[in-house]
């Protein structure tokens, strides 16, 4: 709801990338658009998921390089 109201006040946009708020996500995911995120359209994979379904336990930490 937050997001809706600052791109009804022009502060944002719905077509922004997510990378432009959180430097820190990886470029596959930096260019997924708020709108995108906010329908849960932008086909990010469900990563625990995939990890279990490669036989990854992910009751315990999971590290980046079990993601790549």
């Amino acid at each position: 709801a937050a997001v809706l109201l600052l791109a009804r006040e022009g502060k944002l946009s719905l077509e922004d990338p997510l990378g432009r708020f959180l430097g820190w996500l990886p470029p596959a995911l930096a260019g997924v658009t708020l709108g995108h995120a906010l329908r849960s359209s932008s086909g990010a994979r469900d990563y625990l998921e995939l990890l279990r379904l490669g036989g990854c336990d992910i009751h315990n930490p999971v590290t980046e390089e079990d993601i790549r």
